[in-house]
């Protein structure tokens, strides 16, 4: 076979896949879903992995997979530090009741006395990354939810005033 026509098919492959995908898109209950379920699964402390299971669950979902892959990417290590601070003081909130107390061990001790104050809040650690992630997820999936439907009108406005200013026939 000419690799001509074999390249083809590929890039007819990739088009009606991508299509498929955008046309998903349109729907703001969908892209809302996959926009969601992208910064759920960025926000959680599991690094490049959040990005490809974001291109793949939502396959299995059936929704669209650029919205969650967008949406995988607002967990970085710009936004890290504030995600886990975040996460550490919610889940001591929830836990104990109050805010987190924490102060480092001497800088003379151990590095295993470090490590040891770390893992003591984990559990909070743990129970405050899920409560903010679906928050996170839920406040990502309602603004797709309003911005969807305001682009696509205001892309209508963009046709028809570029359909004003054609000539007569």
């Amino acid at each position: 076979m000419d690799l001509k026509v074999r390249l083809r098919g590929v890039f007819r492959f990739l088009r009606l896949h991508w299509l498929l995908s955008v046309h998903r898109s349109r729907d703001p209950h969908m892209a809302g879903l996959s926009f969601g379920l992208g910064v759920f699964l960025g926000f959680l402390p599991i690094g490049a992995f959040a990005t490809l299971l974001s291109a793949l669950l939502p396959r299995r979902l059936r929704l669209p997979a650029p919205p969650a892959v967008a949406g995988s990417f607002t967990g970085n290590w710009l936004t890290a530090p504030f995600i886990y601070a975040a996460s550490i003081w919610t889940g001591s909130l929830l836990t104990t009741g109050a805010s987190p107390r924490w102060a480092p061990p001497p800088s003379d001790s151990h590095w295993f006395q470090h490590v040891l104050s770390l893992l003591r809040m984990g559990p909070s650690f743990l129970l405050g990354i899920l409560v903010v992630s679906l928050a996170a997820g839920a406040f990502g999936y309602g603004l797709i939810r309003v911005l969807v439907p305001l682009m696509r009108r205001l892309r209508h406005r963009v046709y028809a005033r570029k359909i004003e200013r054609l000539p007569p026939l």
